[in-house]
């Protein structure tokens, strides 16, 4: 159950990226462009597959408590990276946009980010939380 949490964690802002790109540019994105960023996602594959042989992202121990790995810090990073380039990629779309009404309609995307990021600080420090996934309930609950 783990090993599938940090692989649909990663997935949640690989999804959240392609969705914010089809509403802000209208489009779907390029499939050399999607092959691309699929890389991430496949070294992580890796990392969760072997995982249960060299303990690098996590361990459960013989207590059945879960302790973290170095590979954690891989992890989130290539969890975040997804969601970051998303809020910079609304960001930049937000500045460059003449219309007020294309602004107040890619606003919310940066709402998103507001609870994800409140919910993996208390998840940092309080591993055994499961603050993120409240962070992305929040961030999904219509305004």
């Amino acid at each position: 159950m783990n090993s599938l949490y940090y692989f649909s964690m990663t997935m949640i802002g690989y999804k959240w990226l392609n969705y914010v790109y089809i509403c802000t540019f209208k489009e779907d994105l390029q499939t050399k462009v999607k092959r691309l960023l699929q890389i991430p996602i496949l070294i992580l594959m890796f990392l969760i597959l072997t995982n249960h042989f060299n303990h690098f992202l996590f361990v459960i121990d013989s207590n059945n408590l879960y302790h973290r790995g170095m590979g954690i810090y891989i992890h989130w990073i290539i969890s975040w990276s997804y969601i970051v380039l998303a809020t910079i990629m609304s960001l930049y779309v937000t500045i460059h946009t003449k219309s007020k009404f294309q602004r107040k309609e890619i606003l919310p995307y940066f709402y998103f980010v507001i609870a994800l990021i409140i919910g993996s600080i208390i998840q940092m420090y309080c591993p055994s939380s499961a603050s993120f996934q409240v962070g992305i309930t929040i961030s999904y609950c219509p305004s």
